[in-house]
């Protein structure tokens, strides 16, 4: 075997202890994660139980109903006819159909929809801080979407983002 030859040897040897030695460390962290989780499931009780419980009425709602929440903006908007509709929105904490409202003073306003009984909640002031796009069909034919910033659940800014109306 000439030089060349050693010397790939000797790195092809490298490679395979510095992967071993990776695939170890690997498996460490894996086992070491998966304890964690177990040591953390079975702690915290009835807490972890009501957690559980309501992470999977939220799984529930959200395959049931979609993925979006609805948004009405009573705030003055730069569009004729805007003000008028109800828009949908993903930017919204669970996006299961709830419903949201700007009103006219700039404040986010939000309740809760149950399905299952009919029931809605009382609109309640939400102190969201973050960015809000809302979108929706116009009449009779077209589309908007506009952008709306909070800041402790005041309006900020409201921008038009899109206006493909015919």
């Amino acid at each position: 075997m000439n030089g060349a030859g050693r010397e790939i040897k000797k790195a092809r040897s490298a490679w395979t202890e510095k992967r071993l030695i990776a695939e170890k460390a690997a498996a460490a962290a894996i086992a070491a994660a998966i304890e964690l989780d177990e040591a953390r499931d079975a702690g915290g009780g009835e807490e972890r139980e009501r957690e559980r419980e309501r992470e999977r009425e939220r799984e529930r709602r959200s395959d049931e109903m979609g993925m979006f929440d609805r948004i009405r903006c009573n705030y003055p908007m730069p569009l004729d006819g805007a003000n008028a509709l109800t828009y949908q929105t993903k930017d919204t904490p669970a996006q299961l159909l709830d419903n949201y409202e700007i009103r006219g003073d700039g404040t986010l306003w939000h309740q809760s929809v149950d399905y299952d009984d009919g029931a809605n909640s009382p609109f309640e002031p939400v102190r969201f801080t973050g960015d809000i796009r809302f979108y929706g069909r116009l009449v009779p034919s077209g589309w908007v979407e506009w952008l709306a910033i909070f800041a402790e659940g005041r309006l900020t800014s409201l921008s038009l983002i899109e206006n493909r109306s015919t």
